[in-house]
């Protein structure tokens, strides 16, 4: 798994676009969910319309309805397959997309068409996307997901930092934080 920026990547996945993870349980069968991307992109998700077991999907086409607070989103299907399970789980409580995205899959399908793997991207590209689209200030950081990591303190800066050294001291106004 890698952080870039607010979003992770599961390195170990496919993906069809930001929006569409595959995770290949075996030579034909998959499962399929939502990026951290995608849920973060459609904010608070309030329904789902998961495709019927058994349904049939060429590669592109409409496959999930996924309504959020935000807008209606359909994703398309990342595969030519057919709906092996629907995790009703999901559809039950469709916040479990934005609460773990990753451990979430919607449907789990057999592939028709093994050349369509040739056309998903691998982690590392989705990364190289998503750093490309949330801009070049962005530094890739790689953690463990077990290990204990707190984000919000470690990356924050030094409030001791002096931010203005390059500037005059009377450009700035500093106040005695005893005035107030």
């Amino acid at each position: 798994m890698v952080k870039i920026g607010k979003y992770e990547v599961n390195l170990d996945y496919y993906y069809y676009d930001n929006y569409v993870w595959v995770n290949r349980e075996s030579d034909n069968e998959v499962e399929i969910g939502l990026t951290d991307y995608g849920q973060q992109m459609l904010k608070d998700i309030i329904d789902i319309e998961p495709p019927q077991k058994s349904q049939r999907f060429a590669e592109g086409t409409p496959f999930i309805q996924i309504e959020s607070i935000s807008k209606d989103f359909v994703l398309k299907s990342p595969l030519s397959c057919v709906v092996l399970e629907v995790n009703h789980a999901v559809v039950e409580n469709p916040e479990l997309l934005n609460e773990k995205p990753f451990q979430t899959w919607i449907v789990r399908a057999e592939v028709l068409d093994l050349s369509d793997f040739d056309k998903l991207m691998d982690g590392d590209d989705m990364a190289d996307i998503i750093a490309d689209e949330i801009g070049d200030e962005i530094e890739e950081i790689e953690f463990d997901e077990d290990a204990e990591f707190d984000y919000e303190n470690e990356l924050n800066f030094d409030s001791g930092d002096d931010y203005y050294g390059e500037y005059n001291d009377d450009e700035f106004y500093f106040y005695d934080e005893d005035e107030y």
